[in-house]
């Protein structure tokens, strides 16, 4: 609670704030910006930007504890700290958005961290203003117009006299120490009084609009003639390479060619956006169909011709993908090696290129440079090291020795005193 918290022995107040979202001006409660001062009788004032100023200027200032909102919220302030050494005044804030509070005398209407419109805080010194400025939650519709225009800004004299801020009054008030931030109002309750005219003067003069209640309507035009209809937009067409790429898989999975009503089944979702390229492969490589004609494939060739391809498919598995391949890897590229579909170089590029194999060649960089560089491999070395493995320039062997040999490796190796490489 509030109440008990251990004022410290150097000074008079404590600071706190809570743990609540920046809502800036808008409204105290549930505001992570609103700073207090708790007193030693767990009184809570509200620090004003003004405050919080004089505050550090006479090093009274300290970084306030963050408490859990609700907490900070549960007791209700008993007002605004006019002063670092003490003294109430009114609020300057509403404690919630839409509750209008009474204006503080001489003190700017922010928060610690908050945005002081004003341009600078005032003095507390200051008389206390005469003008209650508010403004309403709108859109900013500039200078067009006054009603539902939440950059307009009014201020309401003593007597209830609503009155339009102009910039160039706005400026005036600021010089007089009158300035405080408006205060939001839901944009219905400001237009449901119309404002009696603009305000002339820091006093309370009232003066003619400069700007107009309502937009002037401008006079009718003459009819424009009928538009002509736009051209249906075109249909959006499946490219020829990927129809392309469609064909092959057929040709490729199911030893035939694909029909036009089959591309275009495949290639509606590549152009909804429900599909990609990847997917379709590899429905069409694990359908049925494709099943049953890589058996008979595999039934029409001899064990010795079979035998030899599974030994190529895992090899090149080994190679690019850093494993053996599976009974599924043999049956689809085995059976597509066997039929004549692919040859041994178009699955190499097929296999260098799967996500499976990117990843293989990354950890494979990685782990060498750790072990024998010692430090993490970096884009260049990723680049240079990852095409040749792609390319089947080298293999695994023949990288991690052309690696920990290096005069980079030797270096740390010796320095670590690591065993001398040795293939």
């Amino acid at each position: 609670e509030l109440g008990v918290l251990d004022i410290p022995q150097t000074g008079e107040f404590m600071l706190v704030k809570g743990d609540g979202p920046a809502l800036s001006t808008n409204q105290l409660n549930g505001n992570g910006d609103a700073v207090y001062a708790i007193d030693k009788q767990g009184n809570k004032f509200h620090v004003t930007g003004a405050v919080a100023e004089q505050m550090q200027a006479n090093n009274t200032w300290t970084t306030p504890a963050v408490l859990n909102q609700g907490t900070i919220d549960a007791k209700p302030p008993t007002g605004a700290l006019a002063s670092p050494t003490g003294g109430t005044a009114a609020l300057s804030i509403p404690l919630d958005g839409n509750n209008v509070v009474p204006i503080a005398a001489g003190v700017a209407a922010n928060i610690v961290g908050g945005n002081n419109s004003a341009g600078a805080s005032v003095a507390s010194s200051a008389p206390a203003p005469t003008l209650k400025l508010i403004r309403g939650n709108g859109p900013n519709l500039g200078t067009s117009q006054l009603f539902g225009n939440g950059a307009a800004v009014y201020a309401v004299l003593p007597d209830g006299t609503k009155l339009h801020v102009t910039a160039a009054m706005a400026e005036k008030l600021k010089e007089a120490g009158k300035w405080v931030e408006p205060v939001p109002q839901p944009q219905w309750e400001i237009d449901s009084t119309p404002p009696a005219g603009t305000l002339a003067s820091v006093d309370g003069a009232v003066g003619g609009f400069d700007t107009p209640l309502h937009a002037p309507q401008a006079s009718a035009p003459s009819p424009a003639p009928a538009p002509t209809p736009a051209a249906p937009a075109p249909t959006p067409q499946l490219s020829q390479s990927d129809r392309d790429q469609i064909a092959g898989m057929y040709r490729q999975y199911l030893g035939r060619e694909a029909s036009p009503n089959e591309i275009d089944h495949h290639g509606a979702g590549i152009l909804n956006g429900s599909n990609n390229m990847a997917q379709i492969n590899l429905n069409i490589a694990n359908s049925p169909e494709a099943k049953n004609y890589q058996a008979s494939v595999v039934a029409q060739a001899d064990a010795a011709k079979i035998a030899g391809i599974n030994a190529q498919v895992n090899s090149l598995f080994q190679q690019y993908v850093g494993r053996a391949a599976d009974a599924e890897d043999l049956r689809i590229h085995g059976s597509a090696l066997a039929s004549g579909a692919v040859t041994a170089d178009s699955l190499k590029q097929q296999l260098a290129a799967a996500p499976e194999s990117q990843a293989y060649r990354s950890n494979l960089i990685n782990n060498t440079f750790q072990k024998y560089v010692g430090r993490a491999a970096d884009s260049a070395d990723h680049q240079i090291h990852g095409t040749a493995l792609a390319s089947g320039a080298v293999d695994a062997n023949k990288f991690v020795a052309s690696i920990a040999t290096a005069p980079e490796a030797v270096a740390y190796q010796n320095s670590v005193g690591m065993p001398k490489y040795t293939q």
